[in-house]
């Protein structure tokens, strides 16, 4: 199941609810202008033969796509765990750049999980952005996924890092104990309209090794 776009500037946007007792609310966005000397947005230049392998290897990665998210997966009722994987599989478009504004948990009561030592209970594969030449210190972290402010556009409070087709992009969060849970609340990158393509697209969630959500 794909997460659906948000447009605008963090006040409106479209939401996609999947229910069953536990429920994956699933809020997005779109993204911003970068100043980098990495490449952004479309194919790069080349010949007749290079965008037969690009186009190529894009059908492939449908294929994979189609095959993981097609299964007759069905979402679990009231799922209890510690850890949370989010596997992130494609972007609304962009080639080089995935983000999201947060994440929210809530166990069974409906009570907002919040994480005492944020920079422990979650991590990323990428890290962020910073792991790019030319970048040191870019404000858009992982931990700014659980600190609480989902609704913006200020990157204070959202997370970009690199983005490959096939790669592996993941976000571990450890809930430090075991717990059950009602609904994930999930706000794509929501930076403006330039960059949309940003925001995650196909994504799966694993509860201590189960898929709860994809």
């Amino acid at each position: 199941m794909g997460l659906p776009k948000r447009y605008g500037t963090g006040a409106t946007g479209s939401t996609k609810t999947a229910t069953t007792t536990a429920t994956s609310s699933v809020m997005t966005s779109k993204p911003i202008a970068e100043v980098s000397s990495r490449k952004e947005g479309g194919a790069s230049g080349g010949d007749a033969f290079d965008d037969f392998f690009r186009e190529e290897k894009s059908k492939k990665e449908q294929t994979k796509l189609s095959k993981l998210f097609n299964d007759d997966f069905v979402m679990p009722r009231s799922p209890s765990g510690r850890v949370l994987k989010f596997s992130i599989h494609s972007t609304w478009g962009d080639q080089h750049y995935v983000g999201l504004s947060g994440i929210e948990i809530f166990d069974q009561f409906g009570t907002a999980i919040k994480f005492r030592n944020p920079k422990r209970q979650i991590s990323a594969e990428p890290k962020d952005i910073n792991v790019l030449p030319g970048y040191r210190n870019d404000p858009r972290v992982v931990t700014n996924l659980i600190d609480g402010v989902y609704m913006t556009c200020d990157d204070m409070h959202v997370w970009l890092t690199p983005f490959a087709q096939g790669k592996d992009h993941t976000i571990t969060i450890d809930l430090g104990e075991k717990v059950t849970l009602s609904m994930i609340r999930i706000w794509n990158y929501n930076k403006s309209r330039i960059h949309s393509g940003r925001g995650v697209k196909d994504l799966v969630i694993e509860l201590d090794h189960r898929a709860i959500f994809k």
